[in-house]
């Protein structure tokens, strides 16, 4: 109910940087300061800012990079002195407010939660919905009055038949009887009762379409309200939770709406009127007891209430979690039924060999990825597979796996059929480190463990080292219970890969897997990463699925594979040897690359300390006069 609410108690009394505004700013700024000091084009940059920085700003450095200048804003921004506080909460929003929201945020009471709720049941916007609610209440008096004229209709029929005659009545006074007064007065008993459930229907009819408006207009406010949302709430929510959250929210407001206008009130009412007539008809002493009676069972009900609610909460958290569980490996999965009975495949290293016969595939009718592609992988060597975007590269570790089924051809692993085995013990013998590693909602200790479940501590301790993941996990404030977000949205692109090394080599199958596994990480790291693993792959089958080449020139073949087929194969040294083969040219062309960023970067130290300094002046006035605000769309 909280989440339902939170768009509509939100204060706009703050004053922010707009960070969202800065980064957009300062990216074009690049883009010009770029274009501005190319050679041959005549401009020239003339610094128009003070030699000094302000009093409150502390000197940083700022690179032209513009792959760092997301970081170096933030780094900018820390040395802002903001003095204005919040009284909004967007979630991280602008930098500098507490995690905790609970710092920023006053409790939402009863009250005032029941005075949001009235807003939308009686909009000012809306006179034909507020038409409604007064048409609804109207039929609500009348049937609680025809509700209570019931048993006076009834008292009314018995007294009649007792003036008609001094004696007890029996069947011989039928047919005087049934002409009396006392008879309509049984008739009009039955039409009251009949009334009351009318006007209970018509009421729920008019009322019908006031409370869909109402659960329409807050679901979109919901809805609206968490897309305002900054990103540090997205990287933090559950998917599956929040949905669970968000529908059960909306079906209790339905509820609390009816209860608001039809039970509450009405039952006061009824209440009121009925000791009333007590009082006038029986005296004070009933009436007395009626509201005795009524008040203690509303005490009671209002106590049993609140103790179930505490194991409502307990059941609620238990489904969010559930829900939450079921929607995360949705998104994380992907998967091909096995067939019934299929035998398990048991293989030791030695005998890991792979074999790809003739396969043809493609995800799209008419787009073939691979076609007719045949090699070898011998038990214990590494076999590194290599070629442009779109070759089919992946696509071998994805059939591997059997995600997909080949159109035509046949995979072998250890001599069998994939095809012919289970899909579980298929997948027990291979360790991937994919691409784009899949994490899961959860900490950094379970997604390491999520290698091999039953895995001791230590065991996920030493891996982590192997991956150098160790040492930054324990710098984090929550060391291995850090939560990495949803699909690992927390931890950063070289990160999450060294949780995906990780995982495999806790694995430990016979077959390991590399589908361009460190591409996001930085050249050292990565060296150290690959000679920490050579100890692990030797004597194991391996297929490397490489982008950058340096890292599988000690493969013991090179398959270059070319529009689906494989164009060449061969060792590092004897595709270089070979003119004008395809391999040799990814080669050049990467240390071509190589070079050219190493003389762009050979510019003399004094300018590039001037210009970095100059930039520095510009994104922190930018970041000065920048628009007042949280930072969030929604202020």
């Amino acid at each position: 109910m909280a989440l339902m609410l939170a768009p509509l108690k939100c204060g706009i009394h703050i004053q922010k940087r707009k960070l969202a505004l800065l980064i957009r700013q300062t990216s074009s700024y690049h883009v010009w300061n770029k274009s501005r000091n190319e050679p041959g084009t005549g401009h020239t940059r003339q610094s128009t800012y003070p030699s000094s920085s302000p009093p409150h700003l502390r000197t940083a450095t700022w690179s032209t990079k513009r792959s760092e200048n997301s970081r170096q804003i933030l780094e900018a921004a820390k040395h802002l002195q903001l003095t204005d506080k919040r009284t909004c909460w967007h979630g991280h929003a602008g930098g500098g407010l507490s995690a905790d929201p609970k710092n920023v945020l006053k409790e939402v009471n009863s009250a005032q939660i029941l005075s949001a709720m009235l807003s939308y049941v009686w909009p000012k916007d809306r006179p034909d919905l507020r038409a409604r609610v007064a048409l609804s209440l109207g039929l609500l008096a009348g049937s609680k009055i025809t509700n209570v004229m019931v048993p006076f209709m009834f008292k009314y029929a018995v007294d009649e038949l007792n003036q008609m005659s001094g004696h007890m009545l029996n069947l011989n006074d039928a047919p005087s009887t049934v002409a009396t007064m006392a008879t309509a007065v049984l008739i009009g008993y039955g039409a009251s009762r009949a009334c009351a459930a009318f006007f209970n229907e018509l009421r729920n009819t008019v009322f019908g379409k006031v409370a869909q408006s109402s659960i329409r207009r807050i679901a979109k406010n919901v809805f609206l309200h968490l897309h305002n949302l900054d990103l540090g709430f997205h990287l933090s929510r559950q998917t599956g939770a929040l949905s669970k959250a968000i529908d059960r929210g909306t079906r209790g407001i339905s509820f609390v709406l009816s209860a608001l206008v039809f039970n509450l009130g009405p039952t006061v009412f009824e209440m009121a009127l009925v000791s009333a007539i007590l009082y006038y008809k029986c005296g004070g002493q009933f009436a007395a007891v009626a509201l005795g009676t009524l008040s203690a069972y509303s005490i009671f009900t209002i106590l049993i209430t609140q103790w179930r609610t505490r194991f409502r909460i307990e059941m609620n958290k238990a489904d969010n979690e559930a829900g939450n569980a079921a929607i995360d490996s949705l998104l994380n999965y992907e998967t091909v039924k096995e067939k019934d009975l299929a035998p398990p495949l048991t293989i030791t290293p030695q005998e890991a060999t792979i074999r790809f016969e003739d396969v043809y595939f493609e995800y799209l009718e008419g787009q073939k990825v691979l076609n007719g592609v045949s090699f070898e992988v011998p038990a214990g060597k590494k076999v590194a597979v290599v070629g442009g975007s779109g070759s089919g590269k992946s696509t071998i570790v994805r059939l591997l796996f059997r995600f997909y089924e080949p159109q035509r051809g046949n995979i072998y692993i250890a001599g069998k059929n994939i095809r012919d085995v289970s899909l579980d013990s298929l997948r027990k013998v291979l360790g991937v480190v994919p691409q784009d590693a899949v994490l899961f909602h959860n900490t950094i200790f379970y997604n390491l463990q999520y290698g091999k479940i039953n895995a001791t501590p230590e065991e996920v301790y030493q891996v982590a080292r192997l991956a150098g993941l160790h040492d930054a996990i324990l710098r984090m404030p929550n060391g291995y219970d850090t939560q990495v977000g949803e699909r690992g949205l927390k931890l950063s692109g070289g990160e999450k890969q060294r949780v995906a090394i990780a995982r495999a080599i806790l694995k430990n199958p016979p077959i390991l897997l590399y589908d361009e596994a460190t591409s996001s990480l930085d050249s050292i790291t990565e060296e150290n990463i690959l000679t920490s693993m050579k100890e692990m792959v030797k004597d194991r089958t391996s297929v490397f699925i490489a982008h950058r080449l340096s890292t599988i020139v000690d493969a013991d073949e090179i398959i270059v594979l070319n529009e689906g087929k494989v164009a060449e194969r061969g060792t590092h040294q004897a595709l270089l040897s070979t003119p004008g083969s395809l391999y040799g040219d990814l080669w050049n062309a990467q240390n071509n690359r190589i070079l050219n960023s190493s003389k762009n970067s050979a510019e003399p130290q004094a300018e590039r300390l001037s210009q970095k300094e100059e930039e520095r002046r510009k994104l922190q006035e930018e970041i000065l006069n920048s628009v007042k605000g949280c930072g969030n769309c929604s202020c």
